[in-house]
């Protein structure tokens, strides 16, 4: 079986990886967050 790693990164390091800004990646997090809600739901 595969190990997996679990790991987690700051939102400092996220905005340095990703580029984007502050605003629009919080922005981006809680768009994804509540798509994943949304099909939970159906």
């Amino acid at each position: 079986m595969n190990n997996l790693m679990k790991s987690t990164i700051t939102l400092i390091e996220s905005i340095e990886w990703c580029s984007k800004e502050h605003g629009k990646l919080l922005r981006d997090i809680r768009n994804y967050i509540a798509e994943k809600v949304a099909l939970t739901l159906k």
